[in-house]
């Protein structure tokens, strides 16, 4: 029997109390990474709210050390953020530090989101010669978001020293590892997607053996049915950032949809900066309550029950990677709309879904009209079986023991 591997995760991005869901996947990863690892996740984050640090230290599955910071006050040029980047450095490191008297005692770490945590990294490198391996999910690289060549020429170079000095580079899409080539990021890299909690999405009467928690299948494959003039349930999820996300835009089909007389509620879910001035839009074009209702944040088990009652899913992202929220409602057994962007085609075809063009009004609306018409034709219990034998803690787990074992089957 091979010993566990002791795993020091690093993560630039990581759920806290300032931000709930700010990189929720990492959180996921790393559960399904502890069936077969021990891990430990350290977290800095800082806060304008936060008067003094704080360390929070829990653990379950995981051990889980998250340290809140004051941000700094000074705005006179680059030394308040030169200041916010120090502190950073040393809350990480008093961090670790809290985890182990021997930081040699981790076999592996591995940065999750290369910058900033990834300096931290080099550090244990250099001065430790503890090996690490990069998992990325920052969109930046894409040309659609564009933000890592906007970066300065030292936070460029920063990464591409992360990306040079990793043992290996994971990407969430084939997709992402492209477009990190072509910004000359070379290393030897792999493939490994989002996860998903069977347990908490699953689709709506399913059976579950208490051994295996296995799918089984039902003879009849449409759990949702038609019927004539049935109200719609048009479901989308996401954290409402227009620029990604094409929030007015959906809306604007809906506007559409509600002239047309068609029976429907669109069901969105989640937060942001943006999502009042969505309500107001929504309230002028008279989307209230009847044809539109915002939800706000919602918990894993929320959404999941959500999905379980929406018929369809809906995303109009100008570009993405491999979205969580696309896999859970697969794992729910839900067909989905989407644009076609990322690796999404990869994973949605004719059978259960419909792919469009990005910021293609009119592709929207003919998408829309025609699951509403047809989306008891899919089979949702074949969907969530695909996303079950790709998407799963099993499945995903293994991949990330295979990689940490330095025998990587995937």
């Amino acid at each position: 029997m091979e010993k566990k591997k002791n795993i020091l995760y690093l993560s630039s991005w990581y759920p806290n109390h300032n931000d709930p869901t700010l990189g929720i996947f990492v959180r996921r990863h790393a559960l399904s990474a502890s069936q077969y690892c021990t891990i430990t996740v350290v977290h800095a984050s800082s806060s304008k709210n936060c008067i003094q640090a704080q360390t929070q230290i829990s653990e379950s599955e995981i051990k889980e050390v998250i340290i809140h910071y004051p941000k700094s006050k000074i705005n006179w040029l680059f030394i308040g953020r030169l200041i916010d980047q120090i502190n950073y450095i040393k809350y990480t490191l008093k961090g670790i530090g809290s985890t182990t008297n021997n930081i040699r005692d981790y076999d592996l770490v591995q940065v999750n989101i290369a910058f900033p945590v990834g300096i931290i990294a080099l550090l244990l490198k250099w001065f430790y010669g503890l090996s690490y391996i990069l998992l990325e999910h920052w969109t930046g690289y894409l040309p659609s978001d564009g933000n890592y060549l906007k970066s300065n020429w030292l936070k460029k170079r920063i990464i591409k020293s992360i990306v040079k000095n990793a043992k290996a580079v994971i990407t969430v899409s084939e997709d992402l590892r492209n477009e990190m080539l072509s910004h000359k990021l070379k290393n030897k890299y792999y493939i490994i997607s989002n996860v998903v909690d069977q347990k908490i999405f699953y689709p709506p009467h399913q059976l579950i053996t208490s051994s295996t928690n296995q799918l089984i299948n039902k003879s009849s494959h449409q759990l949702i049915t038609s019927s004539a003039n049935q109200q719609i349930n048009i479901l989308h999820v996401s954290t409402l950032n227009d620029k990604q996300k094409n929030i007015n835009g959906i809306i604007q089909a809906a506007e559409k949809l509600k002239n047309e007389s068609l029976n429907f509620v669109l069901h969105i879910v989640g937060d942001g900066p943006e999502k009042k001035q969505y309500e107001q839009l929504c309230e002028q074009k008279n989307l209230l309550p009847h044809h539109v209702k915002f939800y706000g944040l919602k918990t894993e088990t929320e959404i999941a029950e959500l999905m379980r009652n929406a018929h369809f899913l809906l995303l109009f992202s100008n570009y993405e990677n491999l979205p969580c929220v696309m896999l859970e409602a697969m794992m729910c057994g839900l067909p989905i709309i989407s644009t076609n962007v990322g690796d999404i085609s990869r994973h949605i075809t004719i059978q259960n879904g419909i792919l469009i063009h990005p910021k293609n009004e009119e592709e929207l609306l003919i998408a829309i009209k025609n699951m509403m018409r047809n989306y008891s034709l899919s089979n949702r219990y074949s969907i969530a079986k695909y996303a079950e034998e790709r998407f799963s803690m099993n499945v995903v787990g293994e991949k990330f023991r295979s990689i940490y074992q330095n025998s990587p089957k995937i």
